[in-house]
């Protein structure tokens, strides 16, 4: 609001680049708290090493899952992590474009 003269309410400031002490000007940009949300980086508890993929020990794959809108979307089983999670990165350019972290 300061550099914009813009009233973000009820929109947030989020980081670019997921840097939350970098406040370059450049580095900010107003997102819906949704859009905020798809920019995470993985939790701690991601045993995979990859956002969006998880292993089915039943079945003996990995699998890639994508959220947009609170509605899941599973990509598909996968015999290795890194084919799963090409599968998530290709869902994350199509469903949430600039604001898709793909790390």
């Amino acid at each position: 609001m300061l550099y914009t003269k813009k009233d973000p309410y009820p929109l947030c400031v989020d980081h670019a680049n997921g840097v939350r002490s970098d406040n370059r000007i450049s580095n900010l940009r107003l997102a819906t708290k949704a859009e905020n949300t798809q920019n995470q980086k993985i939790t701690k508890r991601n045993t995979s090493g990859y956002k969006g993929v998880s292993y089915i020990k039943s079945r003996s794959t990995w699998d890639a899952r994508i959220m947009k809108n609170r509605k899941v979307y599973w990509l598909g089983a996968f015999k290795s992590k890194e084919e799963a999670f090409a599968a998530y990165q290709k869902a994350a350019q199509d469903l949430h474009g600039d604001f898709a972290r793909l790390a």
